[in-house]
């Protein structure tokens, strides 16, 4: 049994080995090939190493595939946040603004005078008697038309 596993080992081990490489070579029609195993009988193929994974350091995790969605979303909070700050800071200032305004107009214009009062008099409701003053003249005190030195022919 332990032959038969240390038999494997090799072989694995071997095998690692050997996918160390590629070999690219062009066939008689011109053909490009790009293979882990050499082609039978070819002398003319070039040998290349092949490229390591190289396990991603922290920095670089953050711009893996798996982390974009959390870190976009993550700024677009951000951005978000901002924005809302930027905008009540706005807001504010607007209000400031109006507020100075108000108080500088305020301070600017006179003081308003009062408004004036009317006094119309009313007749009161049935007090009136028409046969009462049917026919009245009053008396003449010069300020009639008739009288006025205007109105004299």
């Amino acid at each position: 049994m332990a032959r038969l596993l240390c038999l494997l080992l090799g072989l694995l081990a071997f095998d690692a080995g050997a996918a160390q490489l590629l070999f690219r070579w062009v066939d008689a029609d011109g053909q490009l090939h790009v293979s882990d195993r050499p082609p039978p009988g070819s002398p003319d193929v070039e040998r290349f190493p092949l490229p390591q994974y190289v396990e991603p350091d922290s920095a670089s995790a953050n711009y893996s595939i798996a982390n974009q969605l959390d870190r976009m979303q993550r700024l677009r909070r951000e951005r978000e946040q901002a924005e809302h700050e930027r905008r009540l800071r706005e807001r504010e200032l607007a209000l400031q603004r109006r507020e100075l305004e108000l108080r500088e107009r305020a301070a600017a214009a006179p003081e308003p005078s009062p408004a004036p009062t009317y006094v119309v008099p009313v007749r009161p409701r049935g007090h009136y008697d028409a046969n009462r003053w049917r026919g009245y003249r009053p008396p003449n005190l010069g300020l009639w038309k008739q009288d006025h030195p205007a109105y004299r022919p």
